[in-house]
């Protein structure tokens, strides 16, 4: 498995991937950690109005255009894509958040993903140019926790995780 910062060409790989949550390595909950909710009057404050969705849907719907810009600000934003025997298996998605700190915001897989691998791609782009430290944000359930930690990633409060570049010596 490595590897590579994305292409132009990806574009249609990394939407299909994209597109699939059930890929999604950083969200996914188990059914034990989905509880059932009661529809009372408090949760309706936290609805949306419909422009708001509008555009929250909008933001998130990936397009060719949003993914060239990103892939061309190698300073700021960086896609690598997964490859395992030459074939795309899936992608990683990260912003700057500071100097060489980054966010890791997507990791899509299209096979099913044991820690291992979780970790192996973490220990792979932390070694990529400009990344010493990289920080992830998952749902607070213990499943997700737990991949986080058991991945090699250090919970730092709140859901977020950190995973810093190995100092030598």
């Amino acid at each position: 498995m490595h590897l590579r910062l994305a292409t132009p060409n990806d574009f249609e790989v990394y939407k299909l991937l994209y597109d699939k949550f059930e890929y999604s390595l950083l969200y996914q909950l188990e059914e034990s950690d989905i509880k059932p909710q009661n529809n009372n009057d408090e949760s309706r404050k936290l609805e949306f109005d419909s422009e708001t969705l509008k555009q929250i849907e909008e933001e998130l719907v990936p397009t060719r255009e949003k993914f060239e810009s990103r892939i061309e600000n190698l300073a700021e934003y960086r896609i690598y894509i997964i490859e395992e025997d030459s074939e795309i298996i899936g992608f990683a998605e990260l912003f700057k958040i500071v100097r060489t700190r980054w966010k890791l915001a997507e990791l899509s897989v299209n096979k099913v993903a044991s820690l291992e691998m979780i970790r192996a791609i973490a220990d792979m782009l932390i070694k990529q140019s400009r990344i010493k430290i990289i920080d992830v944000c998952v749902p607070m359930y213990r499943s997700c926790e737990k991949r986080m930690e058991e991945s090699g990633f250090a919970p730092i409060g709140g859901g977020f995780y950190r995973k810093e570049e190995k100092q030598k010596g």
